[in-house]
């Protein structure tokens, strides 16, 4: 059994097919009178007036928006040359550019170097992998990436070894696999920037 279409198209279609096919078999169709053919074909006729207007409509509004468009990029240029010769008027006054809407430019403000990360939490996930979570700093500049290191304590006891970095990540968690087994292990974790490292988080302490 057919299925009415849903898109406009496809309704269109089958209309045309309908209104072609009733004129050239009408006699198949005697149900049909004469009058239901011919509100049939007046409702495409209005439909497809209505469709073209509506495709006028929307190209004249597409012209409009480019040339809305045009129109604003001019009004800011325009706009920019005011305020440049406004802000070099007012290079010793520069609260009198608050007469026009502005205000004097301020320095960019310097980066800092990120704050601490949060609570380093170790997870056991299978022989020699272990997974390291932390929170995001709370304070200082934005996070370029974070430096995993470690610390390992000789075989018998002692002072831990130096701390090495072990991997970088870019969010606050990672995973490692191939991790020294049946040793004590320290981590601790650094973030960065451009302008310097944080304070290390906390140590955690691991024997895998």
């Amino acid at each position: 059994m057919a299925v009415f279409p849903k898109t406009e198209s496809n309704v269109y279609d089958l209309a045309v097919h309908m209104m072609n096919g009733l004129n050239e078999h009408g006699d198949l169709y005697p149900s049909i009178s004469l009058e239901a053919r011919t509100a049939l074909g007046t409702a495409i006729g209005t439909y497809t007036t209505a469709r073209n207007a509506q495709a006028e409509a929307q190209a004249a509004a597409k012209n409009a928006t480019i040339n809305k468009n045009d129109k604003q990029d001019a009004l800011e240029e325009e706009m920019r040359k005011i305020l440049y010769l406004a802000e070099h008027d007012c290079i010793d006054n520069p609260g009198n550019l608050d007469y026009i809407g502005w205000s004097d430019r301020k320095p960019p403000t310097p980066l800092t170097k990120p704050g601490q990360p949060g609570e380093l939490t170790p997870t056991y996930e299978g022989p020699g992998t272990l997974k390291l979570s932390w929170g995001k700093p709370v304070s200082g500049g934005s996070v370029s990436s974070y430096r995993i290191e470690r610390s390992d304590q000789p075989e018998g006891g002692g002072i831990p070894g130096p701390w090495t970095l072990i991997t970088t990540s870019y969010s606050e968690t990672v995973t490692m696999e191939n991790q020294p087994r049946g040793v004590e292990m320290q981590y601790r974790v650094i973030a960065t920037n451009a302008a310097g490292d944080s304070m290390p988080s906390n140590i955690a302490t691991v024997v895998l």
